[in-house]
């Protein structure tokens, strides 16, 4: 945002970048939620069946109502059961390989296909999000 006074443009150094949102439709559906409506104390956790932006409550379980408002259940592990990745871009996680190493960085970086090999995830847990980013 610019700012003139006595015709002199005034430009911030840095100009802070509103958080980016999640894209909540590539979360796989064996990922575990939270969801809750205006009252935070009544939340309530299951699978995501759908995600419909533009609606006012977006967020529908599997087998439950629609909610307003959404995250990622932390440090819960959850199996890596398919091929792909099951979490969209901005999520930072731990994963477990089948040798038993473990890493920890933005989902996106990580290679989820299945090889055979021991370097294969066996199972993840949701740690965050990157910075720049919001649920």
């Amino acid at each position: 945002m610019e700012v003139v006074i006595d015709g002199i443009e005034y430009v911030p150094k840095e100009q802070k970048e509103e958080p980016r949102q999640i894209d909540w439709s590539k979360v796989a559906s064996h990922v575990p939620v939270r969801v809750w409506d205006c009252d935070e104390d009544n939340k309530d956790m299951g699978f995501l069946n759908n995600y419909r932006p533009g609606n006012v409550s977006p967020f529908l379980l599997l087998f439950g109502a629609a909610w307003r408002h959404a995250d990622l259940l932390t440090d819960l592990w959850v199996p890596h059961i398919s091929d792909e990745c099951p979490l969209p871009d901005g999520v930072m996680v731990e994963a477990v390989l089948r040798y038993g190493g473990e890493i920890s960085r933005p989902a996106k970086l990580i290679r989820w296909s299945f090889t055979g090999t021991g370097g294969d995830i066996i199972r993840f847990r949701v740690t965050g999000l990157a910075e720049g980013w919001r649920w």
